[in-house]
């Protein structure tokens, strides 16, 4: 396949965790949001709200707050996606497309990111509270943006299968030998050719 932008950004992502000192600017911040606001959302409802944060003193009370999102501190900014739950039962699956195309947006602009998970965390309430959100809203997802340190490696991913069959709704490679007895397929899932994976049905 020739090269797409698209499919490009998707496959060269990282969630990059260590940042180095520089501004945003607001128009940039403005084109990720955009971005996030323009996911598919259940019936449209477009329940999200996008809360972005750009003081030093904030980000690193953020950062305190978020257990495994220390590292926002470091950011230059961090958009913070929360939305009314109890209007839409579906504001996380909504408050995660709109993550994901922001995480896009910001890799294909050349800056970093990682997700930070936020909903129905334990530091919820107390985000919320920090930047003035209602608390009838909930706290899906936390999204530093910040150049990069340094590059980071692709992870070690679940295996691809270009051709499978399918056996009891579980794609299998055509190389791969059944699951040792006591090991269920889902156990076995592993990115080591040979092994049941999960693919795509794609006819041989």
């Amino acid at each position: 396949m020739s090269e797409n932008p698209v499919i490009e950004a998707i496959r060269a992502r990282r969630s990059v965790r260590q940042y180095r000192p520089g501004p945003v600017s607001r128009d940039t911040l403005e084109t990720i949001v955009d971005c996030g606001r323009l996911a598919p959302s259940s019936n449209n409802r477009q329940s999200w709200e996008f809360v972005v944060v750009t003081e030093t003193e904030t980000l690193g009370r953020l950062a305190e707050l978020c257990t495994f999102g220390r590292f926002i501190r470091d950011a230059a900014a961090c958009i913070v996606v929360c939305g009314d739950y109890a209007g839409n039962r579906s504001l996380y699956l909504d408050g995660a497309a709109a993550t994901e195309n922001m995480l896009l947006a910001i890799h294909a602009l050349g800056l970093a990111s990682c997700w930070v998970q936020g909903y129905d965390k334990p530091y919820g309430p107390a985000v919320l509270q920090l930047l003035g959100i209602p608390e009838a809203l909930e706290l899906v997802a936390l999204v530093p943006v910040a150049h990069p340190a340094r590059e980071v490696a692709m992870p070690k991913k679940r295996f691809f299968c270009a051709s499978a069959s399918v056996r009891r709704s579980t794609a299998r490679c055509p190389s791969s030998r059944r699951p040792a007895a006591g090991r269920s397929t889902r156990a076995s899932n592993r990115s080591e050719p040979g092994s049941y994976c999960s693919a795509p049905l794609l006819p041989p």
